[in-house]
């Protein structure tokens, strides 16, 4: 586990099998499940750049606030989730392989479905978005650093003729990127383009129900594909640890951001952004990694199980969220903090008189014409009469 033995093995990290025996015959069907596994998170960052603007996740880069809860979100990411995954292993007495499944689902950061869960918990998505990008930069380095001394703990390597250590292929950490950055490029784009400023609310609606059909066929596809897995090693144990771990890791994440005095938009931002994992990437990974279809079958049961869970945690505290950004209207307490360089849908209670120079709020406006309340217009001379008044009170 020392650094020339961890530099040695990153250099090896992308050798494939040595003998292609050792290499199952289901290569059609995970080529099939990785393709459906993309294509969903290409619609969903297409969906989640035509909600964003991109001239403010490049204003968070020299954010203070922003850089601060990017921080706390890594941390979080690559301190709190594997040492809660590592724990639940021992706890549950998850042994080999079965705990290797653990560390992998808890060392993939990022990935669009927690920008689009954000949208709909009504978080800053701006801030997801910027969050997403530097874990998954950051990932290139301690996502397999931490494969590696996990791995270490979990497996037994010395015996060569039933083990073998993972390999981690780094072109996959490359690619969950372009897959990240190519259609939130295309997302955003669609801001720009008058031919479909009115077909734009539709089309973001039905990019977001194809999502999620994708993500449903691909987890049925994988439960298809490891149901002999799953009947074998996927115990009691298995499914309680992968049941409780997004409770226990999100609620740590809340209470630190909760300490640290994030606005609830910020804190509704940094859980779904640390909660909810990659296990697209991390089943890939899981996939190429090891060599044996034991050794797959045995993996992949916790970050798939996860997977499952995962989605319907994040499910339930989406109307959670959205009832404490409602109260928060209303009781008159700031739910989004300006100072983030943000004002979108999810953010109405944002200064608009420290950011209406520079931001469009035509959307705030919108929504209180829905909701019976008639905008007025400004007027020069009645803002000239109230800093007389305001002058005469001072007095």
């Amino acid at each position: 586990m020392s650094l020339p033995n961890y530099l040695r093995w990153f250099r090896n990290l992308q050798e494939p099998p040595l003998e292609e025996e050792q290499v199952d015959d289901d290569n059609a069907v995970s080529m099939v499940i990785e393709l459906v596994l993309g294509l969903a998170i290409f619609l969903i960052m297409i969906a989640v750049g035509s909600s964003c603007k991109w001239e403010l996740v490049k204003k968070m880069f020299s954010s203070p606030k922003a850089l601060k809860a990017a921080a706390v979100g890594v941390t979080c990411q690559f301190l709190v989730m594997p040492a809660v995954a590592y724990a639940l292993t021992k706890i549950f007495a998850l042994d080999g392989y079965m705990a290797f499944g653990a560390i992998i689902a808890a060392t993939m950061p990022g990935g669009g479905i927690s920008n689009i869960y954000t949208m709909w918990g009504q978080g800053i998505l701006e801030l997801s978005v910027f969050m997403t990008i530097v874990s998954t930069i950051v990932s290139f380095g301690m996502t397999p650093l931490w494969i590696y001394i996990f791995s270490n703990f979990v497996i037994d390597f010395s015996d060569n003729s039933t083990t073998s250590e993972p390999t981690i292929a780094i072109d996959q950490i490359a690619i969950s990127l372009v897959m990240l950055l190519v259609p939130l490029s295309i997302g955003v784009s669609l801001n720009f383009c008058s031919c479909t400023n009115k077909i734009r609310p539709i089309l973001e609606k039905g990019i977001h129900v194809l999502a999620i059909l994708f993500l449903m066929a691909a987890i049925v596809a994988l439960l298809v594909q490891y149901h002999e897995g799953l009947a074998d090693f996927a115990t009691w144990q298995l499914g309680v640890s992968a049941f409780i771990y997004f409770p226990i890791a999100t609620g740590l994440s809340y209470g630190i951001t909760t300490l640290l005095k994030f606005s609830p938009a910020a804190r509704r931002t940094v859980v779904f952004e640390v909660g909810l994992q990659n296990l697209a990437l991390a089943l890939a990974i899981g996939e190429q990694a090891l060599k044996y279809k034991w050794q797959r079958e045995q993996a992949i049961p916790f970050p798939l199980l996860y997977a499952i869970f995962m989605y319907c945690w994040a499910g339930l505290l989406v109307p959670v969220f959205r009832r404490q950004r409602r109260v928060n209207e209303e009781q008159g307490n700031v739910d989004c903090d300006p100072d983030f360089f943000v004002v979108s849908e999810n953010c109405d209670e944002a200064d608009d008189v420290a950011l209406s120079m520079e931001f469009d709020t035509s959307k705030q406006k919108a929504r209180k014409e829905r909701s019976g309340i008639t905008p007025v217009a400004e007027d020069p001379t009645e803002e000239t009469e109230r800093d007389e008044d305001l002058r005469v009170v001072d007095v």
